[in-house]
């Protein structure tokens, strides 16, 4: 079983982040990392989308699973900080290269957990906010 976050994993400082376009989601340098190289950009979307339900955005911390099932077939399980589950979601018909890969949403920042002893969520990451990539929002800052 391969695991997209044993490839990129932290470099030990702390993570700039970006903010994803149409959102109020921040997401890491890590993230941003496995995104670009996957072409998973419809996994930050959807992360994004389902945060209007009541049932995720009223937790502060999300554990957010990919896992293959089959060749082109995928669970998501999102829990929270408890474990419990939160969502199961199926999506089918997708070309990702590794068998898992596990983002944390936490305070509206998606991050790697290797990230997160790096991270001085929200007030650094404003401040070290950059705007990157065709699908997220362009800024000249």
């Amino acid at each position: 079983m391969t695991k997209a976050n044993h490839f990129f994993c932290s470099s030990g400082t702390p993570p700039r982040f970006h903010e994803l376009l149409s959102s109020d989601l921040l997401f890491s340098d890590g993230v941003k990392t496995i995104v670009e190289s996957t072409k998973c950009q419809w996994f930050l979307e959807l992360i994004a989308k389902l945060q209007d339900e009541k049932k995720l955005n009223a937790h502060y911390f999300q554990n957010w699973e990919l896992m293959r099932m089959s060749r082109s077939s995928f669970h998501i399980i999102v829990t929270d900080s408890l474990n419990h589950i939160l969502v199961r979601h199926q999506v089918a018909a997708i070309d990702f290269t590794y068998d898992t890969a596990t983002f944390w949403l936490v305070n509206n920042c998606i991050i790697l957990p290797s990230e997160f002893v790096n991270c001085h969520m929200k007030t650094t990451a404003l401040e070290n906010t950059t705007h990157t990539s065709s699908f997220f929002v362009n800024n000249q800052n």
